[in-house]
């Protein structure tokens, strides 16, 4: 959410399982507090407290064999989650450049 409030630009892949094929879009997305579009997404009577909107600029399909190769829905595959760095930790090491400082445990608490 920080990087579409500083920037705008997104890009997004759906994947659905048991699917072989991709969707993907681009474009410049919002976020949205706006009551009427939260409440469109209610689950168990309540509302969204933010609601995603993307104009998407691009949209296309991907083939299957990506997926295929990657063995992304057989488990046995699966990555064991410990051994991963947290979302803040990888961003502080992508973000890393002189006279920048970046919280990752500050980013991880949200």
């Amino acid at each position: 959410m920080r990087n579409i409030l500083a920037n705008g630009q997104v890009g997004i892949i759906f994947l659905l399982p048991n699917a072989g094929e991709t969707v993907g879009v681009s474009g410049c997305a919002e976020i949205l507090v706006d009551p009427e579009p939260c409440a469109s997404f209610a689950i168990d009577g309540r509302p969204a407290s933010n609601v995603l909107s993307v104009n998407v600029q691009k949209a296309y399909y991907q083939s299957q064999k990506a997926l295929v190769r990657s063995r992304l829905w057989q488990p046995a595959a699966h990555v064991q989650h410990q051994p991963l760095p947290s979302a803040g930790q990888m961003a502080q090491h992508f973000s890393a450049s002189p006279g920048r400082e970046f919280d990752a445990e500050a980013y991880d608490e949200g």
